[in-house]
């Protein structure tokens, strides 16, 4: 699967974005703007900063989560993308039917993520047991981003071809548009 070495913030928002397989960048998780509601619940916080870019203006964070939030579920997007109902709530009870999981495994990625940190800032430890951390960090990478790929999957059958199409140009574009230089 992927060995990436990213921090955790860094991780989960790599990790945390729906339907665009394609988009991601060399090394990184594809994003999937599916779960990225889940960005404050994993880190308490949202990437919206305030005029110095040091710190977290609460309102703007707020609002960047709604934009975010299931997408499935915004009227302006279920309409552009022709999305009944019924399949508005399997999108939803996919996506909860995961969310335990999903939030387990970003947790294990950060809880050995920062023993992967505080292994190699030591200095001490062999290499066997630097080796080994960063096996259970990795396999908490690849747990994680195969649980993520299968609820995508299940998402992505709820869709017909035409949805599928337009939600993934949708979500080229964001990726598109956020990648741009400013």
């Amino acid at each position: 699967m992927l060995a990436v070495s990213l921090p955790a913030p860094t991780l989960l928002a790599a990790a945390l974005t729906v339907f665009a397989p394609g988009s991601a960048l060399a090394g990184q998780v594809p994003s999937d703007d599916a779960l990225a509601c889940l960005l404050p619940v994993f880190d308490g916080q949202t990437p919206a900063a305030d005029a110095k870019g040091d710190k977290i203006d609460p309102k703007a964070a707020e609002v960047a989560a709604k934009a975010k939030a299931k997408w499935w579920r915004s009227p302006a997007l279920r309409a552009e993308f022709a999305i009944t109902d019924a399949q508005s709530t399997e999108l939803d009870h996919i996506f909860h039917s995961f969310y335990a999981s999903l939030k387990s495994g970003m947790e294990d990625v950060d809880r050995y993520h920062k023993d992967v940190s505080k292994i190699m800032a030591e200095g001490s430890s062999s290499e066997v047991d630097v080796l080994h951390a960063i096996d259970k960090l990795e396999a908490a990478k690849a747990s994680l981003a195969r649980t993520r790929m299968l609820m995508l999957y299940r998402m992505y059958r709820v869709l017909s071809p035409d949805q599928r199409i337009k939600v993934k140009r949708y979500h080229e574009q964001k990726d598109a548009a956020a990648s741009a230089p400013r």
